[in-house]
């Protein structure tokens, strides 16, 4: 399981220096600043495949050149090109498109299974796959990557219930497991994996 990370460096007239996502501020028009300012937000979160064509709106209208605007997109687009070719790689797709904020290509994967199959410690998403023998490592990822998420998206169901599925394959701790499942049942009542999977965890003994 691979994260491509980067560090870009700019000579800033005295030594090089790490660029760095940033806000635009209050005098910037209005529009640009939202498209920006929404496309950094969601970067930061992990959100790429969101934050690319946000970005390159922002890009678009970005009559004045202002350079932040530039190295904004430059970031966001490098590390997305970076993780859509590590989908394409298909070294472990869970977490390929998790990584890349892809979370109903998660989802995807995921109903392929019945509920008994995915709570489960020789789940098809971990047995034989290059996950299993690391599912610490794996659940460590999940976690981070959906509270990264729902720190700006709160109501983003499909986290609660990725972070939920983490949960319990990690104790299991099913009454937090629990919590996250019902919580994306509430968010999405119309995703049928979400209340099925809260049904099936309450009525294990």
């Amino acid at each position: 399981m691979y994260f491509p990370k980067f560090s870009v460096l700019r000579w800033d007239g005295k030594q090089l220096a790490e660029v760095q996502l940033a806000q635009l501020p209050e005098s910037v028009p209005a529009e640009l600043r939202s498209l920006n300012n929404r496309a950094v937000e969601l970067a930061k979160a992990g959100l790429w495949k969101e934050a690319e064509p946000l970005i390159d709106q922002a890009l678009a209208l970005n009559a004045s050149s202002d350079h932040s605007v530039a190295w904004n997109a430059d970031l966001i687009k490098l590390q997305a090109k970076a993780l859509r070719n590590e989908i394409k790689q298909q070294t472990y797709p869970l977490l390929n498109n998790l990584f890349y904020g892809d979370y109903p290509a998660v989802l995807e994967m995921m109903r392929v299974y019945s509920p008994q199959q995915l709570f489960s410690f020789d789940t098809p998403l971990i047995k034989d796959t290059l996950a299993q023998g690391h599912e610490t490592a794996l659940i460590q990822w999940i976690t981070a990557t959906t509270n990264l998420a729902l720190k700006l998206e709160p109501d983003l169901a499909a986290a609660y219930f990725l972070r939920g599925w983490g949960q319990y394959l990690s104790a299991p701790n099913r009454v937090a497991a629990i919590a996250d499942i019902e919580k994306a049942a509430q968010l999405a009542p119309n995703e049928t994996l979400f209340s099925q999977s809260a049904v099936y965890l309450k009525q294990l003994p």
